[in-house]
Parts: C-alpha cells; structure tokens; sequence
C-alpha cells in the first residue's frame, strides 16, 4: 500500500473514530490514530 493510501486511510478512520466518540479528543484510542497520522505525514514530508 502506498503511503498516500496509508495516510488517506488513517484519515479516515480517525475522523470516523472522532465522530464516534463525541468529538473528545483526549480520548486514548483518538491521541493514538493521530500520533500514527503525524508519523505517516513525517515520512511523506521527509521523502519530498
């Protein structure tokens, strides 16, 4: 999978986890999906 699909897909599903938790963002499983999602920009970033 490429690292675009890979960012795209964990986009997602962190919005759809946000949505599912009533938008609280201290939540344990949404800190963790956005330090994935900052990681996986890193690589793209880093890679330009």
């Amino acid at each position: 999978m490429s690292l675009l699909r890979k960012i795209e897909n964990v986009r997602l599903k962190l919005y759809d986890l946000i949505n599912e938790k009533g938008y609280d963002l201290s939540d344990e499983e949404i800190v963790r999906l956005s330090q994935v999602l900052d990681k996986l920009l890193c690589q793209y970033y880093n890679k330009k």
